[in-house]
């Protein structure tokens, strides 16, 4: 997985509302890639909680096994925020659209 700090997914989520439709799929990720199971370990040392987290990988997810890049986004690279509001810029660009609009 990916996470993603909460600031940059209001960011992300508030351009993508007030943006043109994407007609289609939009998929975030933080800039670090780790397994679930480190993830949540972190989360047990940070709140104080010594337990071991153990990785399972036959072991569903919601029902789904997941593949060796787990929950990390598709083939498409993560876009954070200001990346949206880039990309934005160069399609109205390219579309001739005044893109400090």
């Amino acid at each position: 997985m990916q996470p993603l700090a909460a600031d940059d997914v209001a960011a992300a989520l508030a351009d993508l509302c007030v943006g043109s439709p994407v007609n289609g799929s939009v998929e975030r990720a933080g800039p670090e890639t780790m397994p679930i199971a480190d993830f949540v370990g972190r989360c047990l040392v940070a709140s104080g909680d010594a337990r071991a987290v153990v990785a399972y990988p036959d072991v569903p997810y919601s029902g789904a096994i997941l593949g060796p890049e787990g929950l990390n986004p598709g083939p498409k690279p993560p876009a954070r925020a200001d990346a949206v509001r880039r990309l934005r810029g160069e399609r109205r660009a390219e579309e001739g659209v005044d893109a400090a609009r």
